[in-house]
């Protein structure tokens, strides 16, 4: 019975918290328009669960212009700590480049990356000096 109760109090005390958990605050840090004004690149701060919560930084390309309720930081973009500036600079149609101050979240950083809603532009990561 007590191994009962016991397991009954650790799975109460269990909510699917983290970028995958239904509960979502974006805030948007960096916006920059595409050459041809047909995208938009945007670093936000993507972050929920109350006190035990998650906050990262991710970065992506959307057709138009940014909707903060569609906005989840994704297991395919590079994570950032909620800490980190981002600034972004288009170089051409295809290429984003996000310059960071801050701590990503995974030891090593990727340096380039397709972007999650925009596959065709590659966002490229730099730290900043």
């Amino acid at each position: 019975m007590r191994k009962f109760i016991a397991l009954a109090v650790v799975l109460a005390g269990c909510s699917p918290i983290g970028p995958d958990s239904s509960e979502h605050e974006i805030e948007v840090l960096s916006v920059a328009a595409s050459p041809d004004k047909s995208s938009s690149a945007v670093a936000y701060a993507d972050m929920g669960g109350g006190a035990a919560g998650w906050c990262y930084v991710c970065v992506d390309v959307v057709p138009g212009e940014f909707k903060p309720a569609n906005a989840r930081c994704g297991h395919k973009q590079q994570w950032f700590r909620c800490s980190t500036d981002v600034t972004l600079k288009w170089q051409g149609l295809k290429r984003v480049v996000a310059t960071y101050s801050g701590e990503p979240v995974t030891s090593a950083p990727v340096a380039a990356q397709s972007a999650a809603t925009s596959p065709a532009v590659s966002i490229v990561y730099a730290v900043a000096r």
